[in-house]
Formats: structure tokens, C-alpha cells, sequence
């Protein structure tokens, strides 16, 4: 469509639609490549290389990860050979970190083996320190990218691929974020879904998981991951129902199965239970607590009017020496406390 437009606009240099200063603008190469690197075919290469030739070393390495990014090893084998290392170590290192991020992000496999081997030499060497305690974030990119969402078969090869600590590649740290991405990943196309979520489970999700989990299954109703991490942990939390009552899609058909399930199985009384702990902590904290201590001091208005009424009664017309000073007093205090 680039192509054609291109063409078109050599042919005919005036549009009558399109105004002018939109029509006869000149796209420069780099930007032309931006496009063409998110696609796979060969058709687009010589603007990629046109823009290669002419663009400086940043500006490819940008392009480089935006062509990891789309999964594009034909642009990735025409860029990669005009890079050059940056100024520092550290520098070089982030950018390092940064490739094996945009690859994973593509979720395509093959790009993903291609970095591997362009960087390290084969698929069988054990990844650089920076890629494999990376796995948190990389898992989290997979995750995210919303291209080909409903391609199941590509978010479990990535997985199984990626996050394979015996073979030295990317482990994953912090478990309880990595479970709640898993499970809130949807796919109407597919009724197996639980496939990511068992591969993650017997990859060390199994051995780190807690009752936690079960509310994270209720957003999309996984009924199958449910299940499964009921089996080792049984207790639930005190809003589990709760949820199933107000998270979207609480009217469909499998969320009254999952909320039907989960009573048969023990969330009722567990709610229950914790009801009755909940009021047994209130009596408790209400008899520990402190007696409040009655204040019998009579405010400072009160006595200023007490004191006008007895300078009022007063022979002397209120300036007695007493009377007087004990006003000058109050007036204090109430000058203090309208001042706080």
C-alpha cells in the first residue's frame, strides 16, 4: 500500500482530496523503515536498508529492537550488521538486556532463537546473568503484548522456551505478580487456556503458591487453575465470594459455576469463620481497651459567661481585683483557642 502511494504520488503531483501540504510530503527513509520492519516481507527490505545506510548508530539500534519487537528476523539480519558498540560498557549492557526483552515481547520463537545465537553463538549456551535474573520483566512483556492475543500456542512455547532455568535461561523471582499475570491472561477462543497456567505450575508455581491465587481467578473464571490450586491449599479468603459478586462478568454462566463450586468446597464457612473472628477481635480490643478518662474542666466560654453574670451582681460594677484578673485570663484562653 506504501508502494503504491509512493507511486502515485511521483504520477500525479497534485491530489484532489488530499490537500496539499499532506499530499507532497516527503517521508524520509527512517521513518519509512519505523513501518516497514512491522512487516515480514521481503517487499519492504530495500527501504530498510536505504534507511540502515543513511541513519546514525542509535538510530539503528532503535530500529534493531523495533524490528526484535515484530518478530522480524529478515530485518534483524539486514540491521544487526551495521550496529556498532556504544561509548561505554554499561551502555552496551543495557542494550543487551533490552534485545532478549524486545525478542520476548514478539513471543515469536524463532526471533527469539536468532538473538541467541547471533549474541551467544548457539541456542545451547547458558544466557548472560543480565538475561536470565531478567525473568520477571520478560515475563511480563510476553504477557502484555496484545499482537496475535489469541494465539495460545505462542504464549506456551515462549514460556516453556523462555523460563527453563535447567538449560541456564531465564528464571523468575517473584512468583505472586508472575501468577497473577498468568491467570488474568483470556482468550475466548480457546477453552484450554489452563495450558499456560500448568506449565507455569510445574516450573516452580506449584512450590511457591498460596490460597492467594484463587482470587485471581476469578476476573476470568478459571475454573480448571482453580481447582488445581485448591487441591494444595484449601483455606480460602474471607472475600472470595465477595469478589465473585463484584469483579466484571459476575453474571455469566462459568463465574456462577466457579462461585457455586467454591461454596460446595468450603468458601461459605470460611467466610463465616471469619466473620465470627473478625467480631471476637472487636469484643476483645473493646474490653482491652483503656477507659476514657471523663473531662470535668469546664470550657473557657463557659467561664467567661459565669463570670460576666457575677460581675454583673457585683457592687463594684465587676472591677474587682479577682473577678478582673480571672477574666483576663479566660479572654487568653479563648484568644489561644480561636488562633489553633
Amino acid at each position: 500500500m506504501l508502494s503504491h502511494i509512493l507511486e502515485k504520488k511521483r504520477e500525479q503531483p497534485e491530489h484532489l482530496h488530499i490537500p496539499s501540504s499532506i499530499w507532497k510530503r516527503t517521508y524520509p527513509d527512517y521513518e519509512i523503515a519505523t513501518y516497514a520492519v512491522q512487516h515480514t516481507s521481503p517487499a519492504w527490505h530495500h527501504y530498510i536498508v536505504r534507511a540502515v545506510e543513511q541513519s546514525t548508530n542509535p538510530k539503528n539500534i532503535a530500529l534493531f529492537k523495533l524490528a526484535l519487537e515484530g518478530g522480524n528476523q529478515g530485518a534483524c539480519e539486514i540491521i544487526h550488521p551495521k550496529l556498532k558498540l556504544r561509548g561505554s560498557a554499561q551502555a552496551n549492557e543495557k542494550d543487551l538486556v533490552q534485545y532478549m526483552e524486545c525478542a520476548v515481547f514478539s513471543r515469536n520463537l524463532g526471533t527469539i532463537m536468532w538473538l541467541e545465537r547471533t549474541m551467544l553463538g548457539s541456542t545451547n549456551q547458558i544466557w548472560p546473568a543480565s538475561w536470565r535474573e531478567n525473568g520477571d520483566r520478560l515475563l511480563e512483556l510476553m504477557m502484555r503484548n496484545k499482537k496475535y492475543y489469541n494465539r495460545l500456542h505462542m504464549f506456551t512455547q515462549t514460556f516453556d522456551y523462555v523460563f527453563n532455568s535447567a538449560e541456564g535461561k531465564a528464571e523468575i523471582y517473584d512468583w505472586d505478580p508472575a501468577a497473577y499475570h498468568i491467570l488474568h491472561y483470556d482468550n475466548p477462543r480457546e477453552d484450554n487456556t489452563w495450558a499456560l497456567f500448568r506449565a507455569f505450575w510445574f516450573k516452580g508455581g506449584r512450590e511457591t503458591s498460596n490460597s492467594g491465587w484463587k482470587n485471581y481467578c476469578i476476573r476470568y473464571n478459571k475454573e480448571e487453575e482453580l481447582r488445581m490450586i485448591h487441591e494444595l491449599h484449601p483455606e480460602w479468603h474471607a472475600d472470595f465470594l465477595h469478589e465473585c459478586e463484584t469483579l466484571p462478568g459476575r453474571a455469566r454462566w462459568a463465574r456462577r459455576k466457579i462461585k457455586e463450586w467454591a461454596i460446595n468446597n468450603g468458601a461459605n464457612g470460611a467466610q463465616a469463620f471469619n466473620i465470627e473472628m473478625e467480631q471476637a477481635r472487636i469484643q476483645e480490643r473493646q474490653m482491652n481497651a483503656a477507659p476514657v478518662v471523663q473531662n470535668n474542666e469546664v470550657p473557657p466560654l463557659h467561664k467567661m459567661m459565669e463570670l460576666l453574670e457575677k460581675m454583673k451582681e457585683s457592687k463594684l460594677g465587676g472591677y474587682e481585683e479577682g473577678l478582673y484578673l480571672e477574666a483576663c485570663n479566660v479572654m487568653q484562653q479563648l484568644h489561644r483557642q480561636i488562633r489553633v
